[in-house]
């Protein structure tokens, strides 16, 4: 034997990938060109996760071992020529897999070593990539913004989507972007970022950095007012999302748009990186679409909800008729105060003299007149006679509703909402509320009770009334329209803040009275003036004037005021006689002298 010994070569077989659960075997090759003793021949397999955070003197270290597996092959014996060893390995569940990182690595390693008497051992150290096991991903398409509520005017605004936030090495990223306030923001350029991000943990240190980044350029030509630009971009080989001990990686996809003179409006969607499948490429079968995002989505989602509550979409607005209400939802932006949904309903005068809106401030404690707080403490209702609001706002809208009340009158309620109906859920959610409101008004109009200042037996006269026109009662202004010996007729009381003003008897002629008739007096003016009425004319007028505050004669209308409340009949049905009999007086040629 020579005197110098010759340490033999040492190599191995192994699989080109394994996985975590994996049984695999490995053979390993020694060749020796001379004899050489040995005492033994072993090999281990270790997997370390380290971490490191700082440097020189401030850095700091973790490690985490994985694995450590160890087998003996041979014994002490001579070796001579090439002999093969195999050995039956496994890797434990739940480890991660291979990955080099900006300030982690996980490695595995198998480590042979022929441990040779009286000379330096042969050694060497094989890399056994780990990989996570091909995994599927459903297709989740997302779309995302820098402002969920939707573009405030004159702000920079970017909205964009991904056809799926699975993603696979080797696979497509497909997207779109639109920008909105073009004019105003000074856009030049659109970037879209695939970056990766790793985050590590050394003994309560955190250090987190963006470790893997690329990036696509779309052309400027793609920047329009709220119209999508589609883009894709191939997933180069990078590691999958993966989480150590000390560590974790995860993916994000950025939507950068870059302005002039002006920070750039960046927004980004959380991704995942699945572990690379070599046969996901040959199973899809068609091309992922991206949601369309800018005007066409948010037009989209404002159609679907009007063909949903059965409106119609004009231009930005939504409006349609239920019964005699008409209803209107659009987008209002105000500037520095964000993005509302504006809903107005318009109805047929309710007579109630009713004010409403938010209550705040001052406005809280103190208080001129008697109000309502409803639907909840911060909203107040008022009117000329609380009863009567207080029947029909709580009939209207249900405790607690759920949008703020920014004005209402006899004839108009205004709803609003943060946000301007950029997603289906957040619009139908609102335009349902608002329709439903608006179907219920007729019902509520209908639980008004008499203003307090008629008793039950005046109620009842003017239901007498309203028999003797053959219409129907406003319990809500004590008014009845109907007619009256052929005549268009109507009753009804004028109101003021205080109560009851006078009530209004009037009558339509059947043919216009002639204009030089013409005439209104008022009790208060004095005695009824002298006219060139006929007798019989004037003793008509006078008749049916007695004790009233007032009359009119127009070409078209007569009338007298009586005063208020009303709470009987007879006086008002005995003033429709007397306007009849007034009418045929006036309408006699010899009405004049």
């Amino acid at each position: 034997m020579a005197l110098l010994k010759k340490r033999p070569e040492l190599r191995l077989l192994a699989p080109p990938e394994v996985r975590p659960g994996q049984e695999f075997v490995v053979e390993i090759i020694v060749r020796a060109e001379r004899p050489v003793p040995i005492d033994s021949l072993d090999v281990q397999f270790e997997g370390e996760e380290r971490v490191t955070i700082g440097a020189g003197k401030h850095a700091r270290t973790a490690r985490k071992r994985w694995v450590a597996l160890h087998a003996q092959l041979s014994k002490a014996r001579r070796m001579v020529g090439e002999q093969r060893f195999k050995v039956r390995l496994r890797v434990p569940e739940g480890v991660p897999p291979s990955y080099v990182g900006c300030q982690a690595r996980v490695e595995y390693l198998l480590k042979i070593r022929a441990s040779i008497p009286w000379w330096p051992d042969a050694r060497a150290s094989f890399v056994i990539p780990v990989v996570q096991p091909p995994a599927e991903g459903e297709e989740t398409p997302f779309v995302f913004s820098s402002d969920p509520s939707g573009p405030a005017a004159g702000e920079p605004h970017v909205e964009a989507s991904l056809a799926n936030t699975n993603l696979r090495p080797g696979g497509m990223l497909h997207g779109a972007v639109a920008l909105s306030n073009v004019a105003t923001s000074r856009y030049f350029g659109l970037q879209v970022h695939l970056r990766g991000r790793q985050v590590a943990n050394v003994r309560g240190s955190r250090n987190a950095s963006w470790c893997f980044e690329y990036t696509l350029n779309l052309p400027d030509k793609d920047i329009r007012e709220g119209a999508p630009a589609q883009y894709s971009m191939r997933i180069p080989e990078v590691q999958p999302t993966v989480r150590g001990e000390h560590f974790a990686l995860s993916w994000v996809v950025e939507v950068r748009a870059r302005r002039r003179l002006a920070r750039d409006v960046v927004i980004r969607a959380p991704v995942v990186m699945l572990p690379r499948d070599p046969t996901a490429q040959a199973r899809a079968r068609k091309r992922a679409v991206p949601p369309t995002v800018g005007s066409p989505r948010v037009n989209a989602v404002w159609k679907r909800v009007a063909a949903e509550v059965g409106l119609a979409l004009e231009g930005d607005t939504l409006a349609g008729n239920i019964g005699h209400v008409r209803l209107v939802v659009r987008r209002d932006a105000r500037g520095a105060e964000g993005n509302y949904l504006l809903g107005t309903l318009t109805f047929p005068s309710v007579q109630l003299g009713l004010d409403a809106g938010p209550l705040g401030g001052f406005a809280r404690y103190v208080s001129l007149s008697e109000r309502l707080e409803w639907p909840d403490k911060h909203h107040y209702f008022v009117g000329r006679d609380l009863e009567q609001v207080k029947a029909f706002a709580t009939n209207l809208l249900p405790h607690g509703f759920a949008h703020e009340i920014v004005d209402a009158s006899d004839e108009l309620l205004v709803v609003q909402q943060k946000g301007s109906g950029q997603t289906q859920t957040e619009l139908r959610r609102f335009v349902r509320n608002m329709n439903q409101v608006a179907h219920g008004f007729a019902k509520a109009l209908a639980q008004v009770p008499a203003p307090s200042q008629f008793t039950g037996p005046s109620v009842q006269a003017w239901r007498r009334i309203a028999e003797g026109l053959v219409g129907e009662l406003e319990l809500t202004r004590m008014a009845v329209t109907g007619s009256f010996d052929g005549r268009r007729a109507s009753v009804c009381t004028h109101w003021t803040n205080r109560g009851p003003w006078q009530t209004e008897v009037s009558l339509q002629p059947l043919q216009p009275i002639n204009e030089r008739l013409a005439l209104k007096w008022s009790a208060a003016d004095g005695p009824l003036p002298e006219t060139g009425l006929r007798s019989d004319a004037r003793a008509a007028l006078s008749a049916v004037s007695k004790g009233t505050l007032g009359c009119s004669i127009a070409p078209r209308l007569l009338s007298v005021s009586l005063p208020a409340p009303l709470m009987e009949a007879e006086p008002a049905l005995d003033t429709l006689r007397g306007l009849a009999q007034l009418e045929l007086a006036l309408q006699r040629r010899s009405a004049y002298r």
